[in-house]
């Protein structure tokens, strides 16, 4: 094998994970630093004022769900924060 591209062996490549929360460009997007081929953690919910949180998505389109049980971790990736508004208590 003389590539990591092979597949065969071990590899302990790291790759970059960032939750953006999708909404608030002032506030840290959580970054984690994760092995290839490995599952992550859900993080805590995201707040956010006025909205639902409906999970988070491989896509800034928010039509791919990530499914922490399942989905590993093959590439440095970006997972988009999804919401939904509020519309249950609006009285203006």
């Amino acid at each position: 094998c003389m590539t990591a591209l092979c597949g065969c062996g071990q590899s302990n490549a790291q790759y970059t994970v960032v939750f953006e929360e999708n909404y608030d460009i002032e506030k840290e997007n959580i970054v984690l630093e994760v092995s290839s081929g490995k599952k992550i953690s859900e993080p805590e919910m995201p707040i956010r004022e006025g909205y639902s949180f409906l999970g988070w998505f491989r896509n800034p389109g928010l039509t791919e769900a990530w499914d922490f049980k399942k989905d590993k971790i093959m590439s440095d990736m970006t997972l988009y924060a999804g919401w939904d508004m509020d519309t249950k208590d609006m009285h203006m």
